[in-house]
């Protein structure tokens, strides 16, 4: 939705109710919740016992996403409203953790986040994903030790390891209608 300033998806998660580009964020999550929510129940249908995550649909999906909707700016609110929507992801994402629970028992979820970007900066995805994790866990609506976190983990090795140690893995992959494995094969986030 947020790729660049063309976005295709942008225009299926536009409020029409205002007729400006402003991004119906209720919708996006939704949709988003039942993406992780398939993923989620195809591994476990598949009977595998491991999936590796990232976080997705905050990475080159949001990056521009300012372009189309300038709520989004860092300089409107203080990047409040990025901030919101990068929780609301995550918490949608927990909650499809959650929702499919009984399906993924004996199943582990490997979360890949940096602390960092490659600029040194601090992850806001990452912080966003650990922050609902917290919640979830605290809130018991996770059972603690489902979800293991993997700090600066790549998440093509943390598969390849399990998978090597005999597990059936899962990765979830960021891919976009252009690229498979998005970036990793050509130069920056399409």
């Amino acid at each position: 939705i947020g790729e660049d300033a063309m976005a295709p998806d942008f225009a299926d998660y536009q409020e029409s109710r205002t007729g400006r580009r402003v991004l119906d964020v209720t919708a996006y999550c939704d949709d988003m919740g039942r993406i992780f929510e398939n993923v989620l129940s195809s591994a476990a249908q598949m009977q595998v016992t491991d999936i590796v995550w990232f976080p997705f649909g905050m990475g080159a999906f949001l990056r521009n996403l300012h372009l189309l909707d300038g709520n989004y700016d860092r300089r409107h609110r203080n990047g409040e409203m990025m901030t919101e929507l990068r929780h609301a992801l995550a918490r949608r994402f927990l909650n499809a953790v959650s929702k499919t629970a009984m399906l993924t028992a004996h199943r582990c979820i490997h979360l890949c986040v940096a602390s960092a970007d490659a600029s040194g900066i601090s992850d806001p995805n990452g912080a966003a994903f650990l922050k609902a994790l917290q919640d979830s866990v605290n809130g018991k609506a996770l059972p603690s030790g489902m979800v293991k976190v993997q700090l600066h983990g790549d998440s093509l090795t943390v598969a390849q390891e399990l998978a090597d140690a005999g597990k059936s893995v899962a990765l979830v992959n960021g891919a976009n209608r252009s690229l498979i494995g998005n970036h990793w094969f050509d130069d920056g986030a399409k």
